[in-house]
């Protein structure tokens, strides 16, 4: 049982104790004693005096058979008690009670010191307020390697996928990417090109806080260029366009950005060719640098046409978005099964849903409820209805040799 090693009145002198009496709510009592006691005392004094001198004043007769003294006396006996009372009694209760605290203190003091380091790791304020950005990421990069037992792969995963994902400035939620697929009607284009391509549109939705005050689109036809452009802020979205004998260049027919809204503004949209013969897209609107910085919803719509004997469409997560859907809608199409694979770098699978059945579907909806982190996203890969026929899959016929 602890015992206090000093006591708080031990070295107080008189005059501490008398302003430690005055802080008192007692003091207020005690100060009106004092003064009602010495005010008695003059006034028994003035009536003695009066008296003696003269005896024939009846005003003065009449007070002196009043017990004036004897109030002046019991006012400063109940000062004298009051006082003696915060003098001793109090002292003692104090001290009595940072005895009883300090017993407390030190039943808890085992708890105390374990809750310290966890407020001062846990707590943002305090990591803010004491740490810098860098020793914040030694920290995360040192948790991961005891979390996970082995400091090189604590590092990598570091290294490798959270300090890119802390790199984006941007951050998505309620992330909408509908793709509809449908056979080419317009005669304008050669039936060459009706055949082999599909028309996709696509309709994409997302909140986010706006940190841009124009937003960038790109159609690139090189797997190397569409790599390096995704991961590039600067650019909104990329749509990358295998060479095709039946289009020697990117233009509108190929890829064009058909309406995009921030909120309720609409931007202007303007179509222009790289010098490389890719296709660079830019949406802007003066009114738009009056939105930044608050959360908005961002919509657009993108035509483009797409090789269905690639057999496949890609739909990649370019920054951390949360709430992610992805909808594939292929009933105009002549496409007989989709396969649906997921690469989604996320802590939860996602949801997969064919529409109406899955052995009769034309629409396929993928859903994760949780965060999604580049380059994550599903790939549809499907089969055409004349690949499944018996003539389809015969070998070619093999010429005879001559003899």
């Amino acid at each position: 049982m602890g015992v206090p090693q000093d006591n708080p009145y031990k070295e107080r002198n008189w005059l501490r104790v008398i302003r430690d009496v005055y802080k008192l709510r007692i003091t207020w009592v005690m100060t009106i004693l004092a003064i009602i006691s010495i005010a008695l005392y003059i006034f028994d004094y003035i009536i003695s005096r009066q008296v003696a001198v003269s005896q024939s004043v009846a005003l003065w007769l009449l007070f002196k058979n009043w017990p004036i003294r004897g109030l002046a006396d019991a006012c400063l006996t109940t000062l004298i008690i009051g006082f003696a009372y915060e003098w001793i009694v109090r002292k003692e209760s104090e001290a009595a009670l940072i005895e009883l605290i300090s017993q407390q203190i030190n039943q808890q003091k085992t708890a105390i010191i374990e809750e310290i380091p966890r407020a001062l790791i846990l707590n943002p304020n305090v990591i803010t307020s004491i740490l810098k950005q860098s020793r914040l990421e030694d920290i995360i990069r040192t948790g991961l390697q005891i979390k996970l037992g082995d400091t090189q792969m604590g590092t990598d995963i570091y290294d490798g996928l959270l300090r890119k994902t802390l790199s984006y400035e941007q951050r998505w939620a309620n992330y909408r990417y509908k793709i509809t697929l449908s056979t080419i009607r317009d005669e304008n284009f050669p039936e060459i090109v009706r055949h082999k391509f599909y028309d996709t549109i696509i309709d994409l939705r997302y909140d986010t806080k706006l940190t841009k005050d124009r937003f960038v689109f790109r159609c690139v036809d090189d797997i190397e260029d569409y790599d390096k452009s995704i991961r590039d802020p600067n650019f909104e979205f990329t749509y990358i366009f295998p060479p095709a004998h039946e289009f020697p260049k990117i233009d509108t027919t190929v890829f064009k950005v058909d309406k995009i809204t921030v909120n309720s503004l609409e931007l202007n949209i303007n179509h222009q060719t790289e010098s490389n013969g890719n296709l660079l897209i830019t949406c802007d609107h003066p009114e738009l640098r009056k939105l930044l910085g608050q959360t908005v919803t961002v919509y657009y719509r993108y035509i483009a046409k797409l090789n269905k004997r690639g057999h496949l469409f890609t739909a990649n997560v370019i920054v951390p978005t949360k709430n992610v859907v992805i909808e594939l809608d292929y009933a105009d199409t002549d496409i007989h099964y989709v396969n649906v694979l997921d690469f989604f770098v996320s802590t939860e699978l996602p949801k997969i849903t064919y529409l109406p059945s899955l052995a009769q579907a034309h629409k396929i909806e993928v859903e994760i409820n949780e965060w999604a982190f580049p380059k994550g996203g599903v790939v549809f890969v499907w089969v055409l209805s004349k690949e499944m026929n018996n003539m389809f899959l015969q070998p070619p016929p093999t010429r005879k040799q001559r003899p």
